[in-house]
């Protein structure tokens, strides 16, 4: 896994490149300097875009040229991104933040997911956004086990294909 910060979105707090295999991931980072005028919750927005040409796919039509709502995995994999960052930040923090993820590149075989949570995780931390600590989320599959000797095989950070064949999918 390669991260790296300065090469993308100069503009933003904090923005980090991350890859793993081909499959590459973007997340920047951007907090307000004032605390927001909404009291009660953490105001944190997490947008995760998938891109068409990621994984080498181009649009349909001739006439519609954009990429349309979001999909249910982007949905889903947003909320994952925002459910591992919100219990990095002080309970009392009430700054906008903003966190966008974006896929560039996607191999096919290594979860754009389980990635973009440590991009997320990163690009905070670049951006000196207040939070506790790093995170980042493995992938484990059960790969094989021998009953007669009691030992399981697990593969931490599993790609597609062997998420797939695992017995415990």
């Amino acid at each position: 896994m390669e991260v790296e910060t300065g090469l993308l979105a100069g503009q933003a707090n904090g923005a980090v490149t991350v890859r793993y295999g081909d499959t590459v991931v973007l997340a920047t980072a951007v907090m307000s300097k004032t605390a927001s005028k909404i009291s009660g919750y953490f105001p944190l927005m997490v947008d995760f875009e998938e891109r068409y040409y990621a994984a080498g796919k181009i649009k349909g039509s001739r006439f519609i040229k954009r990429e349309g709502r979001p999909s249910d995995d982007a949905i889903l994999s947003g909320r994952a991104v925002d459910r591992t960052i919100r219990p990095l930040f002080n309970h009392r923090m009430r700054n906008d933040v903003q966190v966008v993820v974006t896929v560039l590149s996607y191999d096919g075989e290594n979860d754009p997911d389980i990635i973009s949570i440590t991009a997320a995780s990163a690009a905070l931390c670049s951006a000196s956004a207040a939070t506790a600590s790093p995170s980042t989320l493995p992938s484990a599959a059960w790969v094989s086990s021998c009953f007669s000797c009691r030992v399981s095989t697990w593969d931490v950070h599993a790609s597609r294909s062997v998420l797939t064949r695992s017995k415990a999918a």
